[in-house]
């Protein structure tokens, strides 16, 4: 934690660390088979240890797909950026709120990544996370962060595209069919297709008929 306290100055208002991944004994292991996050080719190239992040590309790039800042105890961050405006949206969260928060917090004003492994995060079989990763609420939260995404920066029509073609893939791939085809469901991600896009579900058309 002092490592990343070294980091702060007035204009900070987010620093995290790498997390290691460990498991139920103290052991190296991996969760989507990495051993460290952040893991992306974006966090692989950093040369220094420490990076201000620039807030609309690090988000809009980096974090509407997935919650690259994966423990929470490898972030601090100034109390008054948290969103307590939103604490209605927050606990209807199962899994993804931390998400949603760090998302708010980033775009408020600079952040600071420490590109060390400060921080263990430990995985095992009955953790949250694990057991709710497939579970198809968890594709319903990241709409929430995607239209929150949406509503700070006004995505442009080729970002939308991308987002679009990501959010038909893995509704369409990670979850069973009988929760994507159950009514509820369906419309729900249908609905949010036709709002976030007209064309959206072309989107969907085109990703059927290519698999």
């Amino acid at each position: 934690m002092e490592s990343l306290v070294e980091q702060i100055t007035e204009s900070t208002v987010l620093c995290f660390s790498g997390s290691q991944i460990i498991n139920a004994n103290g052991e190296t292991d991996t969760f989507l088979n990495h051993s460290y996050f952040p893991n992306s080719s974006y966090f692989k190239a950093f040369k220094p240890e420490t990076l201000n992040l620039e807030s609309e590309y690090f988000i809009t790039e980096h974090l509407f797909n997935f919650n690259q800042i994966v423990n929470a105890s490898s972030v601090i961050f100034r109390k008054e950026y948290f969103p307590m405006s939103s604490i209605n949206t927050l606990i209807n969260f199962k899994l993804c709120g931390d998400w949603y928060v760090w998302i708010h917090i980033i775009s408020s004003g600079e952040s600071v990544y420490v590109h060390k492994p400060l921080n263990k995060f430990r995985v095992h079989a009955n953790t949250v996370r694990a057991n709710s990763q497939s579970k198809i609420f968890a594709f319903f939260e990241n709409l929430v962060i995607i239209s929150k995404i949406d509503d700070l920066y006004q995505l442009s029509n080729s970002q939308i595209d991308k987002y679009m073609d990501y959010l038909v893939y893995i509704y369409t791939n990670r979850y069973p069919v009988m929760d994507q085809l159950a009514p509820h469901n369906l419309v729900r991600f249908v609905l949010f297709l036709l709002k976030f896009k007209p064309s959206g579900l072309l989107h969907l058309a085109k990703h059927l008929l290519k698999y």
